[in-house]
Protein backbone atom coordinates (compact mmCIF):
# COMPACT_ATOMS: atom_id res chain seq x y z
CA UNK A 1 0.00 0.00 0.00
CA UNK A 2 1.36 3.42 -1.01
CA UNK A 3 1.30 6.38 0.90
CA UNK A 4 -1.77 8.06 -0.58
CA UNK A 5 -3.61 4.91 0.43
CA UNK A 6 -2.59 4.64 3.73
CA UNK A 7 -3.64 8.36 4.12
CA UNK A 8 -7.50 6.89 2.47
CA UNK A 9 -7.90 4.21 4.88
CA UNK A 10 -6.73 6.20 7.68
CA UNK A 11 -9.49 9.03 6.76
CA UNK A 12 -12.22 6.90 5.95
CA UNK A 13 -11.86 4.49 8.75
CA UNK A 14 -10.43 1.54 7.46
CA UNK A 15 -7.21 1.41 8.93
CA UNK A 16 -7.25 2.61 13.08
CA UNK A 17 -5.48 5.87 14.12
CA UNK A 18 -2.58 3.78 16.61
CA UNK A 19 -1.93 1.25 13.30
CA UNK A 20 -2.15 4.87 10.97
CA UNK A 21 0.07 6.45 13.18
CA UNK A 22 2.75 3.25 12.98
CA UNK A 23 3.02 3.37 9.42
CA UNK A 24 3.81 6.82 9.43
CA UNK A 25 6.75 6.05 11.46
CA UNK A 26 7.49 2.86 9.98
CA UNK A 27 7.60 5.09 6.38
CA UNK A 28 8.33 8.76 6.99
CA UNK A 29 11.14 8.48 4.17
CA UNK A 30 8.04 7.50 1.97
CA UNK A 31 4.88 10.00 3.25
CA UNK A 32 7.87 12.40 2.91
CA UNK A 33 8.79 12.35 -0.61
CA UNK A 34 4.79 11.88 -1.01
CA UNK A 35 4.27 15.28 0.52
CA UNK A 36 6.90 16.59 -1.18
CA UNK A 37 5.94 16.36 -4.52
CA UNK A 38 3.18 19.23 -3.68
CA UNK A 39 3.85 22.77 -3.01
CA UNK A 40 3.40 23.61 0.77
CA UNK A 41 0.50 24.45 2.20
CA UNK A 42 -0.21 27.97 4.07
CA UNK A 43 -2.23 28.28 7.55
CA UNK A 44 -1.62 25.61 10.07
CA UNK A 45 0.12 23.05 7.73
CA UNK A 46 3.25 25.63 6.53
CA UNK A 47 5.63 23.44 8.55
CA UNK A 48 4.65 20.81 6.35
CA UNK A 49 1.78 18.06 6.53
CA UNK A 50 4.29 15.58 7.42
CA UNK A 51 5.67 17.21 10.69
CA UNK A 52 1.87 18.27 11.65
CA UNK A 53 0.90 14.43 11.32
CA UNK A 54 4.20 13.24 13.26
CA UNK A 55 3.21 15.61 16.41
CA UNK A 56 -0.72 14.15 16.67
CA UNK A 57 -1.39 12.21 19.67
CA UNK A 58 -3.49 9.37 17.84
CA UNK A 59 -4.40 7.72 21.31
CA UNK A 60 -7.05 10.81 21.57
CA UNK A 61 -10.50 11.46 19.82
CA UNK A 62 -8.88 15.04 19.41
CA UNK A 63 -5.63 14.15 18.14
CA UNK A 64 -7.49 11.52 15.30
CA UNK A 65 -9.93 14.83 14.31
CA UNK A 66 -6.92 16.86 13.82
CA UNK A 67 -4.94 14.06 12.02
CA UNK A 68 -8.14 13.32 9.94
CA UNK A 69 -8.91 17.25 8.96
CA UNK A 70 -5.17 17.83 8.01
CA UNK A 71 -5.16 15.25 5.41
CA UNK A 72 -8.75 16.13 4.28
CA UNK A 73 -7.69 19.70 3.93
CA UNK A 74 -4.43 18.83 1.91
CA UNK A 75 -6.07 16.68 -0.27
CA UNK A 76 -8.77 19.55 -1.31
CA UNK A 77 -6.33 22.12 -1.13
CA UNK A 78 -4.23 20.41 -3.33
CA UNK A 79 -7.16 19.79 -5.79
CA UNK A 80 -6.94 16.00 -5.44
CA UNK A 81 -9.65 13.24 -6.03
CA UNK A 82 -10.85 12.08 -2.82
CA UNK A 83 -13.53 9.50 -4.47
CA UNK A 84 -13.18 6.76 -1.45
CA UNK A 85 -12.94 9.43 1.09
CA UNK A 86 -15.86 10.10 3.50
CA UNK A 87 -15.57 13.62 4.57
CA UNK A 88 -18.25 13.27 7.13
CA UNK A 89 -15.78 10.45 9.08
CA UNK A 90 -13.84 13.78 10.55
CA UNK A 91 -17.64 14.95 11.26
CA UNK A 92 -18.15 12.10 13.60
CA UNK A 93 -15.03 13.00 15.47
CA UNK A 94 -16.15 16.29 15.68
CA UNK A 95 -19.51 15.38 17.01
CA UNK A 96 -17.83 12.52 19.49
CA UNK A 97 -15.94 15.48 20.91
CA UNK A 98 -19.57 18.10 21.44
CA UNK A 99 -20.93 14.63 22.59
CA UNK A 100 -19.05 12.68 25.16
CA UNK A 101 -18.14 14.25 28.97
CA UNK A 102 -14.61 15.73 29.56
CA UNK A 103 -14.06 12.33 31.77
CA UNK A 104 -14.39 10.41 28.63
CA UNK A 105 -12.14 9.92 25.23
CA UNK A 106 -14.05 7.33 23.52
CA UNK A 107 -13.20 5.58 20.16
CA UNK A 108 -14.90 6.52 16.99
CA UNK A 109 -16.60 3.07 16.91
CA UNK A 110 -18.32 3.18 19.99
CA UNK A 111 -19.94 6.30 18.00
CA UNK A 112 -20.37 4.28 15.03
CA UNK A 113 -22.26 1.98 16.74
CA UNK A 114 -24.77 4.23 18.32
CA UNK A 115 -24.92 5.60 14.74
CA UNK A 116 -25.69 2.30 13.51
CA UNK A 117 -29.28 1.79 15.74
CA UNK A 118 -30.64 5.30 14.62
CA UNK A 119 -28.99 6.62 11.52
CA UNK A 120 -31.81 8.83 10.41
CA UNK A 121 -32.53 11.10 13.16
CA UNK A 122 -32.22 14.99 13.19
CA UNK A 123 -29.07 16.43 14.80
CA UNK A 124 -30.84 17.62 17.83
CA UNK A 125 -32.33 14.86 18.35
CA UNK A 126 -29.55 12.75 17.89
CA UNK A 127 -26.73 14.82 19.92
CA UNK A 128 -29.48 14.49 22.91
CA UNK A 129 -29.75 10.69 22.71
CA UNK A 130 -26.12 9.94 22.10
CA UNK A 131 -25.11 11.97 25.07
CA UNK A 132 -27.97 9.92 27.40
CA UNK A 133 -26.82 6.65 25.80
CA UNK A 134 -23.23 7.35 26.84
CA UNK A 135 -24.00 8.16 30.59
CA UNK A 136 -25.90 5.04 30.55
CA UNK A 137 -23.14 2.90 28.78
CA UNK A 138 -20.30 4.64 31.29
CA UNK A 139 -21.52 4.74 34.42
CA UNK A 140 -19.86 6.04 37.73
CA UNK A 141 -21.37 5.03 41.67
CA UNK A 142 -20.34 8.81 42.83
CA UNK A 143 -18.63 10.84 40.81
CA UNK A 144 -16.95 10.95 37.56
CA UNK A 145 -13.25 10.10 37.13
CA UNK A 146 -10.93 13.02 37.58
CA UNK A 147 -7.85 11.84 35.14
CA UNK A 148 -4.26 13.44 35.68
CA UNK A 149 -3.77 12.60 32.09
CA UNK A 150 -5.74 11.34 29.21
CA UNK A 151 -9.27 9.63 29.66
CA UNK A 152 -8.64 6.11 30.08
CA UNK A 153 -11.84 4.24 31.46
CA UNK A 154 -11.64 0.34 31.20
CA UNK A 155 -13.41 -1.86 29.29
CA UNK A 156 -13.85 -5.22 29.70
CA UNK A 157 -15.71 -8.03 27.80
CA UNK A 158 -19.00 -7.10 28.66
CA UNK A 159 -17.95 -3.94 28.05
CA UNK A 160 -17.39 -0.56 29.57
CA UNK A 161 -16.53 -1.45 33.90
CA UNK A 162 -18.98 1.14 36.37
CA UNK A 163 -16.29 3.63 37.73
CA UNK A 164 -16.19 3.29 41.95
CA UNK A 165 -14.03 5.90 42.61
CA UNK A 166 -10.38 7.07 42.65
CA UNK A 167 -7.88 7.61 45.57
CA UNK A 168 -4.70 9.95 46.31
CA UNK A 169 -1.47 8.40 46.14
CA UNK A 170 0.43 11.13 46.85
CA UNK A 171 1.78 9.66 49.73
CA UNK A 172 3.14 6.54 48.28
CA UNK A 173 4.76 7.67 45.00
CA UNK A 174 7.02 11.53 44.90
CA UNK A 175 4.85 12.02 41.89
CA UNK A 176 1.43 13.25 42.15
CA UNK A 177 -0.56 10.28 41.64
CA UNK A 178 -3.92 8.49 41.51
CA UNK A 179 -5.48 4.75 41.70
CA UNK A 180 -8.70 4.47 39.41
CA UNK A 181 -11.32 1.69 40.43
CA UNK A 182 -13.41 0.27 38.25
CA UNK A 183 -15.89 -2.79 38.67
CA UNK A 184 -17.55 -5.54 36.01
CA UNK A 185 -21.13 -5.57 37.23
CA UNK A 186 -21.82 -8.31 35.30
CA UNK A 187 -18.51 -10.59 36.42
CA UNK A 188 -18.07 -8.49 39.45
CA UNK A 189 -14.38 -8.21 38.69
CA UNK A 190 -12.17 -5.06 39.99
CA UNK A 191 -10.07 -3.71 38.04
CA UNK A 192 -7.87 -0.90 38.40
CA UNK A 193 -4.77 1.67 36.94
CA UNK A 194 -2.58 4.53 37.94
CA UNK A 195 -2.29 7.32 36.65
CA UNK A 196 0.99 9.80 37.43
CA UNK A 197 2.11 13.17 36.63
Amino acid sequence: MNAEQILKKYITGDISGKEFESRLYQHTDEFGQYFNAFPIMSGYLQNGILVYLLECDYSTSLGNANAIGAIVDFFNGNGMSCENVTPSHSRLYEELLDVQPKYLDLDLRWLESYYSQFPQWNEPGRKKWLKERIKQDFQYLDKSPKWLQNPQWMIGDNGPLVFVGQLDLKDLYHDTSCLYIFIDPTSQVIQFQIQSL
